[in-house]
């Protein structure tokens, strides 16, 4: 009888003791478990703060390649205006050159022509 008490003793601290290291091996699966939680959200978080930078970084150059753009169209129609602006200069000078030269001629027919009929006249 001492025997089977020992023994059902012995049993009854083997299963107490299977028991504790069960809730001890549970417990750490628990913590390791949400530790492994913890860092995938902190991972997706960072990878989550890379983007947005990312996508900002996109943003402003965007933005700056738009500007860019933006003012080398004014530019080309500054040119352009300017271009314009010469060639009509030009053709006015050129037109009131050529009225000069029309002028003068006619000045200088009816010179001769007064020095023709002055020479007839004597």
């Amino acid at each position: 009888r001492q025997r089977q008490e020992t023994e059902r003793r012995r049993l009854k601290e083997q299963a107490r003791e299977r028991g504790r290291q069960e809730r001890e091996q549970e417990e750490e699966r628990q913590r390791q478990e949400t530790e492994r939680r913890r860092l995938l959200e902190e991972q997706t978080r960072e990878l989550e703060r890379q983007e947005r930078e990312q996508e900002e970084r996109q943003r402003q150059e965007t933005e700056r390649r738009r500007l860019l753009l933006e003012e080398q169209a004014r530019e080309l129609e500054r040119q352009e205006r300017e271009h314009q602006e010469e060639g009509q200069r030009q053709e006015t000078e050129r037109r009131r050159l050529k009225e000069q030269a029309r002028e003068r001629g006619r000045q200088e027919r009816e010179q001769e022509e007064g020095q023709r009929q002055e020479t007839e006249r004597r």
